[in-house]
């Protein structure tokens, strides 16, 4: 474990160097606030990637925490700027992400998915604020375990019912979706909503 201590700091300074280049919220007030927030949920981030990896797991003080980072950003927002509008956006994001894997996961008793994943759900869902970018982190987060799978399932390597990690996939959509998310919704919409 301590031979991939290295990598794991290479990749977290680069994950902050990208989304400072990238920041789509600007660096006034909110965005300044934003961004802090954003390094340390990254941080929690890569570590639920490592644990995920290793043991199968979203611990939930990690997944929690980044809830009660996420929340108390969007509160901190709303205070600051006195607009009310964006609630029921955020709230279509949660019942989104919260709720399309609380579905799975009771709908197949816990055999497609963790109930990490689905306190997952709850923060990306938070973070992005909107429901479509909810729905865009499953589905490009499916589409990424896929193509990470596919090769050992294909080379039997691994079987389909062997247990597979899906929070890396999801985190990997979840920066995706929060630093590019605005361009991503406008190439889909520009594409197929309204070629």
């Amino acid at each position: 474990m301590g031979s991939t201590y290295p990598l794991v700091e290479l990749v977290t300074a680069g994950l902050f160097a990208l989304s400072y280049y990238f920041w789509p919220y600007g660096f006034d007030h909110i965005g300044i606030v934003s961004f802090a927030v954003w390094l340390v949920s990254l941080t929690l981030l890569v570590s639920l990637v490592l644990f995920d990896l290793k043991w199968f797991l979203l611990p939930d003080r990690i997944v929690y925490t980044l809830v009660g980072l996420a929340f108390l950003l969007q509160l901190y927002t709303i205070s600051y700027t006195q607009d009310i509008s964006q609630i029921p956006n955020i709230l279509l994001g949660v019942i989104v992400g919260f709720g399309v894997f609380f579905v799975l996961y009771v709908g197949s008793k816990g055999r497609y998915i963790g109930g990490g994943d689905v306190k997952y759900g709850l923060y990306f869902g938070l973070l992005l604020g909107s429901g479509f970018k909810s729905l865009l982190v499953i589905s490009l987060g499916s589409l990424i375990g896929t193509m990470l799978v596919l090769p050992a399932l294909l080379t039997k390597k691994t079987k389909f019912t062997s247990q597979i990690p899906f929070g890396p996939s999801l985190i990997a959509a979840t920066f995706m979706l929060y630093i590019f998310g605005d361009k991503i919704v406008e190439l889909l919409t520009a594409t197929y909503l309204f070629p």
